[in-house]
This record gives C-alpha cells, sequence and structure tokens, in this order.
C-alpha cells in the first residue's frame, strides 16, 4: 500500500490548483510584487522566514474532499500506520514533485516546501481509521460514484474518539434503516459535530432542534444590527449564512432527526 499511497498523493498535488483572488493580494502584498506567481518563485521565497512562506502558501496545499477522497481508493478502512504518514512527506520530496499554480491565462510549477507537504498529509486523515460496519455500510449502500467521498467523510478527525466514533456507527445504522445513507449528509455532520461537539445522539437531536428554532426565530425576527445579531450568534448557525445554505442545512438537519427517530 505504502508505493501506491504515496503515487496516489503525488498526483494530487499535480493536479493544478487556482489561485484565488484573496491568495493573489496576499503574495502581492506580502512579496512587494505585481504578479502574484512571481512572488511564489523558490528565490523569492528563499527570501523569507520558513513561517513567512509556510503562511502565504499553506492554503495552496489545505486538502479538499475530492482529495481525501482520491486517497481512499487505495486505503484499507483501518488506514495507514503513523509510521508511514511520517515518512511520506520525505518520500514525495524525493520525487521532486510540482503542484501547477494558475492565475489567470498564466500557470507556475510550485515545489511545496517539506513542511508545506507535512501538513498536507497530515490533513488527509490517511492514519485515520473507519470503523468496520461503517465501511461496510458505506461500501455496500453508496454508489460506487459517492464511496470514496463517503468513506473520506467517515475519516474525518471530527470522529476520532471512541464517543464519536460511537455516534458515527450510530448515524449510520439510522441512515441505512432509512435508506438515507448519503454524502451530502455525512458532510453536514461532520461539519456540525466538530462545532457542537455532541457526547450522543440524543444531545445531537437537541442540538439540531436549537438549529432549526433558530432560523426560524431568524425568518420571524430578523436582525437588522449586525452588532446586535453578532452578540446573538452561537456556533449552531453563521450570520453570515446565505439563505440557500440555510436551506440545506434545515432540510440535512430535519432529516437526520427522522432518521434517529425512526430506529430509536
Amino acid at each position: 500500500m505504502s508505493q501506491s499511497l504515496v503515487n496516489m498523493i503525488q498526483e494530487t498535488l499535480e493536479t493544478p490548483r487556482e489561485l484565488t483572488a484573496k491568495q493573489a493580494v496576499a503574495l502581492c502584498t506580502e512579496m512587494e510584487v505585481d504578479d502574484p506567481l512571481e512572488g511564489l518563485r523558490a528565490e523569492r521565497m528563499a527570501e523569507l522566514e520558513e513561517w513567512q512562506a509556510e503562511l502565504l502558501i499553506s492554503p495552496l496545499f489545505t486538502p479538499h474532499l475530492e482529495e481525501r477522497a482520491q486517497c481512499e481508493a487505495v486505503l484499507p478502512p483501518e488506514g495507514a500506520s503513523d509510521e508511514l504518514l511520517a515518512k511520506i512527506p520525505g518520500l514525495l520530496m524525493e520525487t521532486g514533485v510540482r503542484t501547477p499554480i494558475h492565475y489567470g491565462q498564466e500557470h507556475i510549477r510550485v515545489a511545496p516546501t517539506e513542511s508545506a507537504l507535512e501538513r498536507y498529509v497530515r490533513l488527509l486523515n490517511i492514519n485515520h481509521s473507519v470503523p468496520a460496519t461503517v465501511a461496510e455500510r458505506i461500501g455496500a449502500l453508496m454508489p460506487e460514484s459517492a464511496r470514496l467521498q463517503g468513506m473520506a467523510l467517515a475519516r474525518c478527525r471530527v470522529w476520532v474518539t471512541p464517543t464519536a466514533a460511537q455516534l458515527l456507527e450510530t448515524l449510520t445504522s439510522a441512515m441505512v434503516a432509512h435508506g438515507s445513507l448519503r454524502v451530502e449528509k455525512l458532510a453536514f455532520l461532520a461539519d456540525f459535530v466538530r462545532s457542537n461537539r455532541p457526547k450522543s445522539a440524543d444531545e445531537l437531536v437537541d442540538q439540531l432542534k436549537n438549529l432549526v428554532e433558530s432560523y426560524k426565530t431568524d425568518a420571524e425576527h430578523p436582525v437588522f444590527s449586525q452588532d446586535l445579531e453578532s452578540g446573538q450568534t452561537v456556533n449552531i448557525r453563521s450570520k453570515y449564512c446565505g439563505d440557500e445554505v440555510k436551506a440545506q442545512r434545515l432540510a440535512m438537519a430535519h432529516e437526520v432527526m427522522s432518521d434517529l427517530n425512526s430506529n430509536g
């Protein structure tokens, strides 16, 4: 598995990345250049302290769900060992991996620093395990197009504690019973549990009810003062949450509560 995993991670790193406007402004400001790609050149990066360079390039080397899902093609449910995790950045450095960074019509191939690779590999979560029963449910009931993303979401850091792992078992069991095991729901739950840290399914249901009620209150009594809303906002919702996102989160909350009620 080790070489196939290194090859897969190298492949994800060699996938072109688009420099966002925010990242471009940060590079131009910090590097005092007009072209942000010029600021990414090795000789310019070498002028910075290591922590400064890492701060600038780390957003470019933060794996998204799609990249984590790619690794699932070569990962067993139990994940990679911590020993292999520690070796992979060095092995990647030996390959001379380069990442294409695009901005507008131009691009540059950037060699990630070893510290950037260490961070990237760590955030892939490849050394986390997925409970065997959860992996079986995902493998048996999710379509092939969704299975790898489902496994990547089940391997998120949020599920590593025994309490969280048991909650994931309960949730996937309930979703299977309700015929509703989907990537969108696993993604919602990973984000929600990360923010709210419920210790049981019952506590999760209470928190979801609070979420639903908070959105209902928003609709009935909109807050026009941002300072006031800032004081009212809690971690179950966001004052920056648009209507489309709210609708999606409400739908997911209702589905999860329905799953757990029908399972209980």
